[in-house]
């Protein structure tokens, strides 16, 4: 399907024109998350997790201490696609970010060489994707940390002549209607994401709460009061990302 790029511009041009919103927070420092998702050997995987909790996590804490890391998360899938786990990293400096991802490995080679050839073994393929921040619950600098035990993700395929605007969308629009299951407590944060490196999704929407039921009933409730509110935009966006696959994960790990 095209996108109906006249219609959404012609919609998302005021939000654009009308400048920066307390959501957009432009002059916040911007969040980097670098994951890796891992398809792994569904009856090892439990293993793997147990690696990551037991020697890659000391050696990421270093990290978080010098300050090149504010967050760290072990992902275990429940529901969704071939990925079975995923390793991410937060931080808002990207260049350290990254420095600190190659000393984390370079540690792990020299020092924990059995467990990680063991982990590789176990998980032998991998996605990477570096997301960055567009709009979320939280600021930019507390984004993926301290998270409850239940996710869902929405990796979506956008069109890229017409995702940005998108963004708008979400930040002026949706934004607040996210806001209100936080109030309510049927979420615990949200967050959605653009593509920086990686694959063919485009955009990353980020669910947590304290159970999957909660979480669904949550996301139903914005669906309906985004169409009710903003029909004509919500049509036109639903043609900018018009491809997704979804995610249900565990949450086996959030630091700090």
């Amino acid at each position: 399907m095209k996108p109906f790029m006249p219609g959404l511009i012609a919609l998302t041009l005021p939000l654009v024109l009308a400048g920066p919103s307390l959501a957009q927070q432009e002059d916040a420092p911007t969040a980097f998350v670098s994951g890796t998702y891992y398809q792994c050997d569904q009856s090892s995987s439990p293993r793997a997790s147990e690696i990551v909790r037991t020697v890659v996590w000391p050696v990421v804490q270093k990290h978080i201490a010098a300050g090149q890391v504010s967050g760290f998360g072990l992902l275990a899938h429940h529901t969704g696609g071939p990925w079975r786990r995923a390793i991410y990293y937060v931080g808002t400096d990207l260049p350290k970010l990254l420095a600190a991802q190659d000393s984390i490995v370079a540690e792990l080679m020299a020092n924990h060489a059995k467990e990680t050839h063991e982990l590789m073994s176990i998980c032998p393929s991998h996605d990477d994707y570096i997301w960055s921040y567009v709009a979320a619950s939280q600021p930019a600098t507390d984004v993926a940390t301290a998270r409850p035990a239940f996710a869902f993700s929405t990796y979506q395929v956008c069109h890229e002549a017409t995702e940005g605007l998108g963004d708008e969308v979400m930040k002026a629009l949706y934004a607040p209607i996210y806001d209100k299951q936080v109030k309510a407590g049927r979420l615990h944060s949200w967050g959605y994401y653009s593509h920086f490196v990686g694959g063919k999704y485009r955009r990353l929407l980020a669910l947590d709460g304290p159970s999957y039921n909660s979480i669904l009933a949550a996301r139903d409730s914005i669906i309906a009061e985004t169409q009710a509110k903003y029909p004509q935009i919500s049509a036109a966006v639903a043609t900018v990302c018009d491809g997704h696959t979804d995610y249900m994960w565990d949450i086996e790990m959030s630091k700090p």
